[in-house]
């Protein structure tokens, strides 16, 4: 077993915490070494105090985007990018339980829906502003690794 860090959208991580989201499509080579299995440790977008963050990133309080409701439960703390997230601050455990490679495209409605949508457009809308680049069409439409996940408590 591997441990993989593996970046998420605040909808997506607010998704996963629902218990709606059990899937997940990537692009790219750097998920080939990925095996049922492997743990996956969620990066999001979180917040911190610049004083404690600056001296060290070390464990330290956080908030995390997915859990605001209101602006002023983050005054004094700095946004951060997920890809900024340590390991030690990741809330979020998944095991990987399946791979497969498919066409973006040969989505199903059940997959679209073990991603956390209620409709194919819905899910294809959200594709489209992660990946503004990625082709659509069923002929040119990206190969996608689909990762199916159970979070581990």
């Amino acid at each position: 077993m591997k441990e993989h860090p593996i970046l998420f959208c605040t909808p997506m991580v607010q998704a996963i915490r629902a218990g709606i989201k059990s899937q997940t499509r990537r692009i790219g080579k750097r998920h080939d070494p990925w095996q049922p299995g492997d743990l996956l440790w969620v990066r999001e977008t979180f917040y911190v105090q610049p004083e404690l963050w600056g001296a060290g990133h070390g464990p330290q309080p956080i908030r995390y985007l997915a859990d605001i409701t209101s602006p002023s439960e983050v005054e004094g703390y700095v946004k951060k990018s997920s890809i900024f997230m340590p390991r030690w601050a990741s809330r979020i455990s998944l095991r990987l339980t399946a791979k497969r490679m498919e066409r973006l495209s040969k989505i199903s409605l059940d997959d679209v829906r073990a991603e956390g949508f209620r409709t194919l457009l819905d899910f294809f809308f959200t594709w489209v502003q992660l990946h503004p680049s990625g082709c659509l069409d069923s002929d040119s439409s990206p190969g996608v690794y689909v990762l199916s996940f159970e979070v581990i408590p």
